[in-house]
């Protein structure tokens, strides 16, 4: 993904340099370069959730927005019994 930021970035420099040069305005070039930058950045997908993530809607009138919970796995290293329940703590 570094690579295509650099290869974007390098194209607008380019354009700029051209718009100069041969006098013209390069803002229409420029936003299909960053057009094509947004696209190839959906294309290549991001991080993805773990499969046992959780996920609920975030309430009426948010928009597409998820709360998303990620959870542990229960800590088995103390023999069974729950960490919380020590002496005293019942």
């Amino acid at each position: 993904m570094i690579k295509l930021l650099f290869a974007v970035i390098a194209l607008i420099g380019a354009a700029m340099a051209a718009g100069m040069y041969f006098h013209f305005n390069a803002a229409i070039l420029i936003f299909i370069i960053l057009g094509f930058g947004i696209y190839a950045v959906g294309r290549i997908g991001g991080p993805q959730l773990p499969e046992d993530a959780a996920s609920s809607w975030a309430g009426p009138g948010q928009g597409p927005y998820f709360k998303v919970y990620f959870r542990s796995k229960p800590d088995e290293t103390c023999g069974g019994e729950s960490p919380k329940e020590g002496d005293g703590f019942r």
